[in-house]
């Protein structure tokens, strides 16, 4: 499903408002809540999917459109931060400030109370897999002040996919910790989500948030194996097209561990 920020606003109130706990002891608490997988990818266009005619080969992509729900009339922003501030609050971004990249020492308003504090509220376990790009200057700005019990991935921008350096310093951590990994942050990232499906007891719905860097800038050739698109003439466009399918066919490894631990059915997968 490519959907939208505004879009996810109806989303989650729905699914809030049979989903959070009552206060009256006499009201019996839902306790089926599905889980919900939110991926996010950076800097793919609109047609630079298979199902919308592109010459890159999404496969994955393509089947959950044709499973799903397609919103192909919205609006939404064309740059990194104020999407992601738009997902995180619900709310314009140009309400409180962020109208492009955000500045490494800039954060969200900590007044906001973020999706993911809001879906822990309604019983959820949080997760957060890739880039987070809403402030990194303060630990209060980060993924694990602002409601994820878990995070694994990087603070800024961008980063080398191999080396995981962001202007010259490590932007690679997991829940607070710089970890040096070998390893491309696709398949770095689709590792560490796949483990979390595994790992989980079942006894609490989760939210992962899964925010791929893919294919973002700096453009690298991902690891052998997938499409070469010799047929593409201009070399970026080729690099940017093996970086989208390598990171489809991540998706779909991430799908099927989901199918494997039995969770496929009662999960919301939203793509954008």
């Amino acid at each position: 499903m490519k959907v939208c920020f505004t879009g996810l606003s109806l989303i989650v109130v729905l699914l809030l408002s049979g989903c959070v706990a009552s206060e009256d002891p006499t009201v019996e608490t839902r306790n089926d809540q599905p889980n919900i997988v939110f991926i996010l990818v950076d800097d793919l266009g609109w047609d630079d999917v298979g199902y919308h005619g592109s010459e890159i080969a999404t496969p994955n992509i393509d089947s959950l459109a044709d499973q799903g729900i397609a919103l192909e009339r919205s609006y939404a922003f064309p740059i990194c931060s104020p999407t992601r501030a738009a997902l995180m609050t619900g709310m314009n971004p140009l309400q409180f400030g962020i109208d492009g990249a955000m500045e490494n020492d800039a954060m969200l308003p900590r007044e906001l109370t973020l999706l993911p504090e809001y879906l822990r509220q309604a019983g959820y376990q949080t997760w957060m897999v890739g880039k987070w790009h809403l402030g990194m200057a303060h630990v209060k700005a980060t993924p694990l002040a602002r409601g994820f019990d878990h995070f694994y991935g990087h603070l800024g921008g961008f980063i080398d996919f191999y080396t995981h350096v962001y202007f010259g310093g490590l932007d690679w951590q997991r829940n607070g910790t710089s970890v040096r990994e070998e390893g491309h942050s696709t398949d770095l990232l689709t590792a560490e989500a796949i483990r979390l499906v595994e790992d989980h007891d079942g006894d609490e719905p989760f939210f992962l948030y899964l925010s791929y860097n893919a294919p973002h800038t700096p453009l690298q050739y991902p690891p052998a194996g997938g499409p070469e698109y010799s047929n593409i003439s201009n070399l970026d466009r080729r690099v940017f097209a093996q970086m989208t399918s390598h990171m489809d066919t991540s998706m779909g490894a991430f799908f099927e561990a989901l199918k494997t631990a039995g969770e496929y059915e009662n999960t919301l997968i939203v793509f954008m």
